[in-house]
């Protein structure tokens, strides 16, 4: 009986041990478990946070380029600058002959002479030079500088000067593969049309070309009129009295 009693005391107490140590193992587990769910967490973290530098870095990249094209499109309008003045002068014959020269002095030249007007071409860039020192010729009673954007108007002419050169190619190739008169006399047509519409697209990017260089202005002259002796005489009494008319 003390036998039986001694192996069932026995198997109780290894039971119990058994069970200890099971439920000692496991915090071990949980634990391990939550250090790799940190890890993860850290690693998706700094993943997150490169994708969103990058993200930061590409939307950086983009507005920045954004800007140099609008300041690059702002920078490369055409614009064609002109100027028209009124100058009162005392000598009309003597201001040809110096506004030549002042358009000499500003890498230009005098396009057309008449009695009270005369046109000259002045380098864009020095425009606002040229009229101060035609201004000291006399004196300027009015002066109008006005702007003209042609961007639009040159860049559909360039397209439209590309197109054509490209059409007459193709229809250069197409006459040496014409195998009768009638076909070789429709191209020749087409390219007779092509290549005028390529000479007035030319021409017309030539004088868009000259007048973005050249600022043109045109003075408009008139003398100063001098009083006779009669004049003079009541240009003198006018000055003496004029304190009657004229309060200071």
């Amino acid at each position: 009986m003390k036998k039986i009693i001694y192996i069932s005391f026995a198997f109780l107490v290894l039971t119990s041990c058994s069970g200890h140590h099971s439920r000692s193992s496991a915090p071990s587990y949980g634990a391990y478990d939550n250090t790799s769910a940190e890890d993860l967490s850290a690693s998706a973290s700094s993943e997150t946070s490169e994708h969103l530098y990058e993200k930061t870095s590409v939307q950086r990249n983009h507005d920045e380029s954004k800007k140099e094209k609008s300041s690059s499109e702002i920078t490369s309008r055409l614009i064609i600058y002109n100027a028209n003045l009124d100058l009162k002068v005392k000598v009309l014959d003597s201001i040809p002959s110096k506004i030549k020269v002042i358009a000499s002095n500003n890498q230009g030249y005098v396009s057309s002479v008449s009695n009270h007007r005369i046109s000259l071409k002045v380098k864009a860039e020095l425009l606002d030079q040229a009229i101060k020192e035609i201004a000291k010729l006399g004196k300027v009673t009015s002066k109008n500088v006005s702007s003209n954007d042609i961007t639009d108007s040159y860049r559909d002419s360039e397209i439209r000067l590309e197109n054509a050169l490209k059409s007459r190619n193709r229809y250069l190739e197409l006459l040496a593969k014409a195998e009768n008169v009638e076909a070789t006399l429709k191209v020749e047509r087409e390219l007779e049309r092509l290549n005028t519409e390529i000479d007035l697209l030319k021409g017309r990017l030539k004088n868009y070309d000259n007048q973005i260089t050249y600022s043109q202005i045109n003075v408009y002259l008139t003398q100063k009129v001098k009083p006779g002796i009669v004049g003079y005489v009541f240009v003198g009494l006018y000055e003496s009295i004029k304190w009657l008319f004229v309060r200071g």
